[in-house]
């Protein structure tokens, strides 16, 4: 599988960039941590259960949890942006496997 080269490493800046630096090493483990705890009980609060990751990704699917959505959403595009494909391929699996199988081809040839 091919890797997004350096040049389109300035995609992800826009995912990357944050008001605050994040933390690093154990602290950033443990604010990470904290996040995804608030995000399950703010979640759990609403709905009155605990969710696993099924039932996250069904209310994903659903549009329930719109921040996360949104962030998803941005990291999908980035992550386009840096392998060079139209904005919101992702969007469609068949033209992402396809352009995929393309730079494959590709990669294989100059080898």
């Amino acid at each position: 599988m091919p890797t997004p080269g350096p040049d389109h490493a300035a995609a992800l800046l826009g995912v990357a960039e944050r008001p605050q630096p994040l933390p690093r090493g154990r602290v950033h483990r443990e604010y990470r941590a904290d996040l995804f705890d608030k995000a399950l009980v703010d979640a759990a609060s609403e709905s009155e259960q605990k969710l696993g990751l099924t039932k996250i990704h069904n209310q994903l699917e659903n549009g329930e949890l719109p921040a996360l959505g949104a962030a998803w959403d941005e990291l999908n595009e980035a992550v386009n942006a840096c392998y060079g494909f139209p904005s919101g391929t992702w969007r469609s699996e068949r033209e992402t496997l396809e352009l995929l199988l393309g730079l494959n081809h590709h990669v294989a040839d100059l080898q």
